[in-house]
């Protein structure tokens, strides 16, 4: 006859004190604080582990973003998207401006880079959704997309609100499309 053998109880206690002084006035509850000396080497206050350089490392405002919301005035209007590489999702034809660029002058060469288009009417509006900002052109009808930056647009096309909501949108252009739904 096989003897089953009782499981082994492990006394917890040694690993956890009750301290009288750790009591909360709220509602009086004792507080049990590790005793173990292998929780004494992490720290949990302070820099938390991060290197000093990181640390005191001085923040750099990057240089805003610049871009077009390209429609077509039809009785469903169409806007221009463009699909980045790095994250898939489609978004407004935009970037950062480089230093010295006038806002228009950064709308122009992102839009020409990425959508093809280098001659746009006159701006209708100038407004800021998200973290861009954008410079809202009405065409009359559609002008064939195609980007010269391949290394950073992978595919362009012109959507309805409708069919945007099918599309994995940055939070610019979801915004945007928000908005507008909600008029």
């Amino acid at each position: 006859m096989i003897e089953q053998q009782k499981p082994q109880q492990h006394n917890f206690s040694q690993y956890f004190v009750k301290r009288n002084n750790d009591v909360r006035r709220s509602n009086q509850k004792h507080i049990i604080r590790p005793q173990n000396t292998a929780f004494n080497s992490l720290s949990f206050r302070g820099q938390r582990g991060y290197s000093n350089d990181i640390m005191n490392k001085v923040s750099t405002k990057r240089a805003p973003t610049y871009g077009a919301i390209l429609r077509i005035d039809t009785p469903t209007p169409l806007y221009a998207l463009v699909q980045g590489r790095y994250t898939g999702k489609w978004s407004f034809p935009k970037g950062h401006a480089n230093e010295g660029e006038l806002p228009m002058e950064c709308t122009m060469r992102e839009v020409g880079e990425e959508t093809g288009i280098d001659k746009l009417p006159t701006a209708t509006d100038y407004i800021k959704v998200g973290y861009g900002h954008y410079y809202m052109f009405n065409l009359k009808e559609p002008i064939p997309l195609i980007p010269r930056d391949h290394k950073e647009i992978i595919d362009t096309k012109w959507v309805t609100l409708e069919e945007m909501a099918q599309l994995s949108l940055n939070a610019d252009v979801s915004m945007y499309r928000k908005m507008l739904l909600a008029q």
